[in-house]
């Protein structure tokens, strides 16, 4: 598709709980008293969301007809994210995420993030917010796979830009190689990874980033430097929350860990992700094969992804 990536967006939930609706507001900005049953695959238009690659986001809407679960299963099995949709007034279709729903797309489709919708959110009628908290909360520990939950109204066009928005953004910055859900630690790969990129930008080798390599590292990964203010703050942060993480010198490698787990679990995976692949790492965090292409031969050895990655020497340092 002319060199844009392909996301296929499953949406599912029981019978009409505004999962058509959901997909015209958010693709066509208009809402309709009267959708048809099903759409057919509905394409965004390109500039439907700034991310950092080129995408094109198919959203497939799917029947709620007993005859048609097999259709639904093979939509929800070629997804890369599924929205599971349920009525903020009708308390059923919010009982049957945790009995119906997220086991049968964990089952599908184990890898696929999900993202919740609940829509029909514009009337006096609609759950107790407290009551919707506490049952996605328990939801959320019970499957890790959740990335997040947002209310919405089609009728209204709030927040429907918003459900697909974050979808894309699960896709092309997946949460799971770089934090444990069931820890909320980084991985173990992850931390390899931010170590060799964390001793590549330490150019006096003192182990800790001071304030002129923190602003190399911000401007190459991100176009600008900090300011003072913002150093400052960066460091006061790291000074109150992590007692390992800076010194004298500057910022310490448990200090740039804490700020990545900041930034994953505050939802700005795409922070972290933008470092990973400036420095070379896909999405299995291993350093792509067009890096290591570039990177200088010994004799009589060869390059390859799968055999060789920088991170994984024993120093953490590029080999």
């Amino acid at each position: 598709m002319n060199g844009r990536r392909r996301i296929n967006v499953a949406v599912v939930g029981d019978r009409g709980v505004g999962k058509t609706s959901l997909i015209t507001s958010a693709a066509q900005e208009v809402f309709s008293e009267r959708p048809v049953p099903v759409l057919p695959p509905t394409r965004f238009p390109t500039d439907f969301a700034v991310v950092s690659e080129p995408v094109d986001v198919i959203a497939f809407d799917t029947s709620s007809r007993p005859e048609d679960a097999q259709a639904v299963d093979e939509t929800i099995k070629a997804a890369d994210v599924v929205i599971v949709c349920f009525d903020a007034q009708r308390k059923g279709t919010l009982q049957r995420l945790r009995s119906d729903w997220l086991p049968r797309i964990t089952h599908l489709r184990p890898a696929a993030p999900v993202i919740i919708a609940c829509c029909k959110d514009d009337t006096e009628e609609t759950l107790p917010t407290d009551q919707v908290r506490e049952f996605m909360e328990g939801l959320i520990r019970e499957f890790p796979v959740i990335e997040v939950s947002i209310r919405t109204s089609s009728r209204k066009l709030r927040s429907v830009l918003d459900v697909f928005y974050q979808a894309i953004k699960t896709v092309l910055y997946p949460k799971a190689p770089l934090l444990d859900a069931s820890t909320g630690r980084l991985t173990t790969p992850c931390v390899k990874a931010l170590l060799r990129i964390f001793l590549m930008c330490d150019s006096d080798g003192d182990g800790a980033l001071n304030d002129a390599e923190l602003n190399t590292f911000q401007q190459l990964c991100f176009g600008q430097p900090l300011t003072p203010d913002e150093l400052a703050s960066v460091r006061q942060m790291v000074a109150e929350r992590m007692a390992d993480g800076l010194n004298d010198a500057g910022l310490l490698f448990p200090g740039f860990m804490y700020l990545h787990t900041l930034f994953l679990t505050r939802g700005r995976l795409e922070s972290t992700w933008t470092v990973l692949r400036l420095f070379g790492y896909n999405e299995q965090l291993r350093i792509a094969d067009s890096v290591l292409d570039r990177l200088p031969r010994p004799p009589g050895t060869s390059n390859s992804s799968s055999s060789s990655d920088p991170s994984s020497s024993s120093d953490g340092s590029s080999s």
